[in-house]
């Protein structure tokens, strides 16, 4: 995807593409007691697995990181301040739009 590199972590490549990665500006936000009835089994390569177990620790930051990065993104639009540019994808590609309500009150 064309996602900022401050917001992505690669991984491991099976299939050919170009930049596979996870790109951590469209998150959903479930509760963990709605999590199974929010989910299916699906079949994942072995080797994305043992990459994704390894990358664990920095998923879980990038998913912090990005909350936090959309928080002060959405004060400098309310404060009518200039974007940088991965500020700007943000504003217009996150899916976290659909979650603020709940991610304005969290500390991460």
């Amino acid at each position: 995807s064309r996602c900022p590199r401050s917001y992505s972590i690669p991984i491991y490549n099976t299939g050919g593409r170009a930049r596979p990665g996870l790109d951590f500006c469209k998150m959903i936000i479930i509760d963990r007691s709605e999590l199974s009835q929010n989910t299916s089994s699906v079949t994942v390569n072995g080797n994305i697995v043992d990459d994704l177990n390894r990358k664990q620790n920095q998923i879980l930051a990038m998913v912090r990181q990005t909350i936090r990065d959309y928080k002060a993104m959405k004060q400098k639009v309310e404060n009518n301040m200039d974007l940088s540019s991965d500020e700007k994808f943000l504003k217009m590609r996150s899916t976290l739009r659909n979650w603020e309500n709940i991610i304005i009150y969290w500390y991460v």
